[in-house]
Protein backbone atom coordinates (compact mmCIF):
# COMPACT_ATOMS: atom_id res chain seq x y z
CA UNK A 1 0.00 0.00 0.00
CA UNK A 2 1.27 3.50 -0.83
CA UNK A 3 2.47 5.62 2.09
CA UNK A 4 1.86 9.35 2.20
CA UNK A 5 4.05 11.84 4.06
CA UNK A 6 2.95 14.86 6.09
CA UNK A 7 3.99 18.04 4.29
CA UNK A 8 1.60 20.30 6.24
CA UNK A 9 4.33 22.17 8.09
CA UNK A 10 6.48 22.93 5.03
CA UNK A 11 6.54 26.54 3.85
CA UNK A 12 6.39 27.27 0.14
CA UNK A 13 10.16 27.93 0.18
CA UNK A 14 10.83 24.56 1.84
CA UNK A 15 8.59 22.83 -0.70
CA UNK A 16 10.55 24.42 -3.55
CA UNK A 17 13.81 23.38 -1.91
CA UNK A 18 12.49 19.83 -1.50
CA UNK A 19 11.52 19.70 -5.19
CA UNK A 20 14.96 20.95 -6.23
CA UNK A 21 16.70 18.36 -4.04
CA UNK A 22 14.50 15.53 -5.36
CA UNK A 23 14.91 16.65 -8.97
CA UNK A 24 18.69 16.48 -8.52
CA UNK A 25 18.55 12.79 -7.50
CA UNK A 26 15.57 11.69 -9.60
CA UNK A 27 15.59 8.88 -12.14
CA UNK A 28 12.58 10.37 -13.95
CA UNK A 29 10.51 13.55 -13.96
CA UNK A 30 7.93 15.15 -16.24
CA UNK A 31 5.13 17.68 -16.49
CA UNK A 32 1.53 17.07 -17.51
CA UNK A 33 -1.09 19.67 -18.36
CA UNK A 34 -4.86 19.40 -18.15
CA UNK A 35 -6.62 21.88 -20.40
CA UNK A 36 -10.27 20.82 -20.52
CA UNK A 37 -10.93 23.14 -23.46
CA UNK A 38 -8.74 20.73 -25.48
CA UNK A 39 -9.02 17.37 -23.72
CA UNK A 40 -10.45 15.69 -20.62
CA UNK A 41 -7.16 13.82 -20.15
CA UNK A 42 -3.83 15.10 -18.93
CA UNK A 43 -1.17 15.44 -21.63
CA UNK A 44 2.58 15.19 -21.14
CA UNK A 45 4.33 18.39 -22.22
CA UNK A 46 7.83 19.75 -22.55
CA UNK A 47 8.47 22.35 -19.84
CA UNK A 48 11.68 23.27 -18.07
CA UNK A 49 12.03 22.42 -14.40
CA UNK A 50 12.45 26.13 -13.61
CA UNK A 51 9.18 26.99 -15.39
CA UNK A 52 7.13 24.34 -13.58
CA UNK A 53 8.75 25.24 -10.25
CA UNK A 54 7.58 28.85 -10.74
CA UNK A 55 3.98 27.57 -10.88
CA UNK A 56 4.10 26.20 -7.31
CA UNK A 57 1.86 28.38 -5.14
CA UNK A 58 0.45 28.15 -1.63
CA UNK A 59 -2.80 26.66 -3.00
CA UNK A 60 -1.09 23.91 -5.00
CA UNK A 61 -1.73 20.28 -4.08
CA UNK A 62 1.71 19.01 -2.94
CA UNK A 63 2.56 15.33 -2.31
CA UNK A 64 5.34 13.07 -1.11
CA UNK A 65 4.32 9.43 -1.61
CA UNK A 66 6.21 6.19 -1.11
CA UNK A 67 4.75 4.24 -4.03
CA UNK A 68 4.48 0.59 -3.09
CA UNK A 69 1.90 -0.59 -5.61
CA UNK A 70 2.68 -0.01 -9.25
CA UNK A 71 1.70 -3.16 -11.13
CA UNK A 72 3.39 -1.96 -14.32
CA UNK A 73 6.52 -0.74 -12.56
CA UNK A 74 8.94 -3.27 -11.13
CA UNK A 75 10.95 -0.77 -9.08
CA UNK A 76 9.33 0.77 -6.03
CA UNK A 77 9.99 4.49 -5.69
CA UNK A 78 8.94 7.77 -4.14
CA UNK A 79 6.78 10.21 -6.06
CA UNK A 80 7.16 13.88 -5.22
CA UNK A 81 5.30 16.67 -6.94
CA UNK A 82 2.38 19.00 -7.11
CA UNK A 83 -0.60 20.07 -9.16
CA UNK A 84 -1.56 23.70 -9.56
CA UNK A 85 -5.33 23.11 -9.45
CA UNK A 86 -5.92 26.87 -9.54
CA UNK A 87 -7.70 27.26 -12.85
CA UNK A 88 -7.32 26.31 -16.47
CA UNK A 89 -5.06 24.86 -17.47
CA UNK A 90 -3.80 22.82 -14.50
CA UNK A 91 -0.17 21.70 -14.40
CA UNK A 92 1.22 18.59 -12.72
CA UNK A 93 4.85 17.89 -11.77
CA UNK A 94 5.94 14.30 -11.18
CA UNK A 95 9.39 13.45 -9.78
CA UNK A 96 10.41 9.82 -9.20
CA UNK A 97 13.23 9.00 -6.77
CA UNK A 98 14.57 5.57 -5.86
CA UNK A 99 13.70 4.39 -2.35
CA UNK A 100 17.32 4.19 -1.26
CA UNK A 101 17.88 7.88 -2.10
CA UNK A 102 15.03 9.19 0.06
CA UNK A 103 16.08 8.70 3.73
CA UNK A 104 18.37 11.75 3.67
CA UNK A 105 15.60 13.86 2.08
CA UNK A 106 13.02 12.68 4.61
CA UNK A 107 15.40 13.52 7.46
CA UNK A 108 16.44 16.91 6.03
CA UNK A 109 12.81 18.07 5.74
CA UNK A 110 11.53 16.31 8.86
CA UNK A 111 8.96 14.35 6.89
CA UNK A 112 6.98 11.71 8.71
CA UNK A 113 4.52 9.18 7.41
CA UNK A 114 0.85 10.12 7.85
CA UNK A 115 -0.93 7.87 10.31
Amino acid sequence: MDRFYDIGKLSIDRKKSLLIDCHAISFAWWVDVLDCSKSWARQRIEMSFEDILAKLKAGSHFVVIDRKFFPFDKEKHFEIGFSTMTGEPSYYLFIWVKDESMPAILKKYGLRELA
